[in-house]
């Protein structure tokens, strides 16, 4: 226990007894520090990633060899209307 304990920065002492008294073992993994599992994605868990029109637009902004990066850039650039009688 007090190994566990020098490793993690203590936020809340009652959560973390009310931890230890639900499961040892979750509490054991909480002290530990283990948060993150290197498995695939578990029934129930959170993915995180960017929205799809925000990776569009940065895959788009930096020119990817990317298909669909590639159709949006084309059709926004049809869609810019002429200056001076130039396209741009």
């Amino acid at each position: 226990e007090a190994q566990n304990r020098g490793r993690v920065q203590r936020v809340a002492p009652k959560n973390e007894a009310l931890l230890r008294a639900q499961s040892e073992d979750l509490w054991n993994e909480y002290m530990s520090g283990a948060w993150a599992h290197v498995a695939p994605v578990e029934v129930g868990g959170l993915l995180c990633r960017s929205p799809l029109p925000a990776q569009l637009t940065w895959l788009m902004r930096k020119d990817a060899d990317f298909i669909w990066a590639k159709k949006l850039r084309k059709l926004l650039e049809e869609e810019l209307p002429e200056i001076d009688g130039r396209p741009r």
